[in-house]
């Protein structure tokens, strides 16, 4: 198993775990236009190099529709890839 983590800006954390070609992808703090580019190549990565991806959200105090947009480009990508995404 790996761990990478990252501080993206003095609101938001992301840390990924990967392992059997699974990527779990956690987002502490607050998601917005602030950190958005960052966790989008994030994501396209996990996408691009595991079958599976799980993002979690859990630890998020505040999410805008820039973050939407990041999971929503995020699932159209899956769809094409036929990755599997939780």
């Amino acid at each position: 198993m790996t761990e990478e983590a990252w501080h993206v800006n003095e609101c938001l954390t992301l840390w990924v775990l990967s392992s059997d070609g699974t990527a779990e992808i956690h987002l502490s703090g607050e998601f917005d236009l602030a950190g958005a580019a960052v966790v989008d190549q994030q994501l396209r990565a996990a996408l691009e190099s595991n079958s599976r991806v799980v993002v979690d959200l859990s630890a998020l105090t505040f999410m805008d529709s820039t973050a939407i947009g990041v999971l929503t480009r995020t699932k159209h990508a899956r769809d094409r890839k036929s990755t599997r995404l939780n």
